[in-house]
């Protein structure tokens, strides 16, 4: 990737799982990659800023008075309800608008809850716009970890949407889910489901897209977008580091403070505290078998048409998850052509306990067995299909 800018190069203050790469994928120009921002993000203590976003979040307004008037604590669904106090400032409905999308961007881990950050996104979609910036034929993928608090992601959000003017793909990471805190205790949220909920009902709202998409019909390369909503559950656990998690249920990993999933058990045997059941739950509602017919059908199409030739592709496929699907995308796992984890070789750095314990809630495997079933087994090898 280029990064010419020097802006593009700064650091600037993120808790984030390991580092986030921001890319750019053309879709129009035969599957052309070309960059937007290269970044890593080194890791600060939560709540680390100069000053608070005291902006007043439309869904928490909406969900308490909601609460107030029906007496009830269910905050669980939002499906009828009456969301009218929230603008819409992109509606899902537009779907003609992504057939124009020329290009697909991501990033991930903005946690714009420190001012810094939020001043550098802000920045970014205003002032120092450049020819890679998003922009009104195009998509960005947020995948997940934008804040804990629902004003900032509200206000993050609507940067992007109504600046960019781009369609905005997301998907929640774990910080979405914490509660707890001023802001969850006013409103009442007292588990992570529910603050998932909300989280869905601010996106329906702002016009924010959480579920698969084909983008770029009208384009010779066009892509289907698939969030990949999950979780961890401990299977991408580094082989043969047992010693270095010995004390993992002591570990202070904030998930274990600030989630609550009161219908799962607590303990996964020596996974600590992660809830047994989880990744299972949120897999679930990724609508796969929906993904599977739809992305099957427009290749089908597109085979049957002759719109496919030696110059046009096969439709895309682009699935994005805040969490890591297999143990070769962890940060130690250096050779990712080997099945093998090389100790001695590759964890060759001052802290290696804080990567054992991580690659134990870093992702599922489950992740990357939903995201392979998407695609037929005649069609992974095709050299004019694209999967990302």
């Amino acid at each position: 990737p280029q990064a010419t800018d020097p802006h593009t190069m700064e650091r600037f203050s993120c808790r984030c799982f390991a580092f986030s790469v921001v890319f750019a994928l053309v879709i129009a120009s035969h599957g052309e990659t070309s960059a937007f921002l290269t970044k890593k993000f080194p890791r600060v203590r939560i709540n680390d800023f100069g000053g608070r976003l005291e902006i007043g979040c439309s869904i928490c307004r909406t969900v308490g008075a909601r609460r107030a008037q029906r007496g009830d604590d269910d905050v669980s669904s939002s499906k009828g309800r009456n969301n009218s106090a929230i603008p819409n400032i992109r509606s899902k409905e537009e779907d003609d608008d992504l057939d124009r999308i020329q290009r697909v961007y991501a990033i991930s881990d903005l946690h714009t809850d420190n001012m810094p950050n939020f001043s550098w996104l802000s920045d970014r979609c205003t002032l120092h716009k450049t020819d890679h910036t998003p922009g009104s034929s195009d998509a960005l993928i947020v995948a997940g970890d934008i804040s804990h608090e629902l004003s900032t992601l509200e206000l993050t959000l609507s940067v992007l949407v109504s600046e960019l003017d781009c369609a905005v793909f997301f998907v929640p990471g774990n910080h979405e889910a914490w509660i707890g805190g001023r802001e969850m205790d006013e409103i009442g949220l007292t588990t992570s489901l529910e603050k998932l909920s909300a989280v869905q009902e601010l996106c329906d709202k702002l016009g924010v897209y959480t579920s698969y998409k084909q983008l770029g019909k009208k384009n010779m390369s066009p892509v289907w977008v698939v969030p990949i909503n999950s979780w961890y559950d401990g299977s991408l656990t580094l082989p043969g580091c047992e010693d270095l998690t010995s004390d993992f249920k002591h570990w202070p990993w904030v998930d274990f403070r600030r989630c609550e999933w009161p219908f799962l058990p607590e303990k996964n045997g020596n996974n600590g505290k992660i809830p047994v059941g989880l990744t299972e739950h949120l897999l679930e509602g990724n609508s796969i078998r929906e993904v599977q017919s739809d992305f099957r059908g427009s290749v089908k199409e597109a085979q049957a048409s002759g719109q496919y030739n030696g110059i046009s592709r096969l439709p895309g496929l682009i699935s994005f998850s805040h969490f890591l699907p297999n143990q070769q995308t962890l940060p130690d796992w250096k050779d990712l052509e080997s099945d093998v984890f090389l100790r001695d070789q590759w964890l060759d750095h001052p802290v290696p306990e804080v990567s054992a314990k991580f690659s134990k809630v870093a992702g599922s495997n489950l992740i990357d067995r939903q995201i392979r079933s998407i695609a037929p087994d005649s069609l992974k090898s095709h050299e004019d299909c694209n999967s990302f």
